[in-house]
């Protein structure tokens, strides 16, 4: 079978892409490669805000993959809306990589005093998702947050031209990159990883997965990515997604979901809820929301133990700043209104249990 994979041009778009192509040539299948040039390739500039909505880095290859130009379409799910065209689906979900996000530091500015966000104080972080800018303002209310956009390329590139002292990316761009013989040539020995934890920094809905999306009445093409689909991966990330829906998610909303499979197939949606950030109660709100429809636990739980786990929370840091007067980061945390996130997740874990589930 002959299929046209319609992709946009970017080093890390190219390397999702011809992974998948490599797949469906070792089927048998004839597959070549379409660039195509979206909104959001033209516009290095405009912050994400100015376009307007979500799916700048989709409409024009959904577009192609509509008036058959294509056959198939590669996407880093994150970057499709919560609901598109509905004479298109999503034929497979064939890979995650890591979830999380990462912190590129320039060797210079490295703090290590902050284990979780290891940069000096005052330091310029670089970011085009409203998303980690509301979580790093959340986490360090000293840090610069300014807009950063282009590929990953042009971000590790502004990095090491000086113009911030550190970047945020997701983790599974730079792994895909690296994997295609990419960026270390640019950072190594200059620039230091640091991996986000999702428990408290969480993820964009879907990150780190791959998308195929295919006309839904091309039966011929579905059999055949089909074999690539992977019902373990889609699990999880059906539930993010749908989260996302229930909420009108795009990528201009401060939204983060990450769902975790526990031992034995059980799922666990991680979420982040700030009373003291006004973007972090959409995460309550939608979390509430996603338990009362799909009816996964009743809606006074999800309240209850929210309110006695931050109270348990601030009632350990209360305690610790008692046993550690000089202790300057954690009197920062209670003046903010910063809850340790082990305290919570344990209070509210713990609480949830009470009640019956696990």
């Amino acid at each position: 079978m002959k299929i046209r994979i319609g992709t946009r041009g970017s080093r890390l778009a190219l390397a999702q892409t011809r992974s998948i192509a490599e797949r469906l040539r070792l089927n048998g299948h004839e597959v070549s490669e379409v660039v195509i040039e979206t909104r959001g390739d033209r516009d290095q500039e405009a912050s994400f805000p100015e376009f307007g909505g979500s799916g700048v880095f989709v409409h024009e290859i959904e577009r192609a993959l509509l008036q058959q130009q294509i056959d198939l379409a590669v996407h880093s799910y994150k970057d499709l809306p919560a609901t598109g065209p509905a004479d298109l689906t999503i034929g497979a979900i064939p890979e995650r990589l890591d979830a999380a996000d990462c912190l590129l530091v320039r060797e210079e500015v490295v703090d290590l005093d902050d284990v979780r966000l290891p940069v000096r104080r005052r330091a310029r972080i670089g970011t085009g998702s409203a998303r980690r800018t509301a979580l790093l303002h959340w986490a360090r209310s000293d840090l610069e947050i300014l807009p950063l956009r282009g590929n990953v390329d042009t971000r590790v590139g502004k990095l090491m031209a000086g113009d911030y002292d550190a970047i945020v990316v997701a983790a599974a761009g730079l792994d895909r990159i690296e994997a295609a013989g990419g960026l270390q040539q640019h950072h190594k020995g200059k620039v230091r990883r640091c991996r986000l934890d999702p428990s408290w920094f969480v993820p964009a809905p879907a990150q780190g997965v791959l998308a195929l999306q295919i006309r839904r009445a091309d039966a011929e093409l579905a059999a055949a990515v089909k074999v690539l689909h992977r019902e373990q991966i889609a699990r999880p990330v059906s539930c993010e997604r749908q989260l996302l829906v229930r909420v009108e998610g795009n990528c201009q909303l401060p939204f983060g979901a990450w769902c975790e499979v526990l031992p034995g197939g059980r799922l666990a949606l991680v979420h982040r809820t700030l009373s003291s950030n006004k973007y972090f109660l959409l995460l309550l709100v939608a979390l509430v929301a996603y338990f009362y429809w799909f009816g996964m636990r009743p809606i006074e739980s999800v309240q209850s133990c929210h309110i006695a786990a931050r109270n348990a929370a601030k009632a350990v840091l209360q305690q610790r700043i008692s046993m550690n007067p000089n202790n300057v980061q954690l009197q920062q945390a209670a003046k903010a209104g910063m809850l340790v996130d082990e305290d919570y997740n344990a209070a509210y874990r713990s609480c949830m249990r009470s009640k019956g589930y696990s």
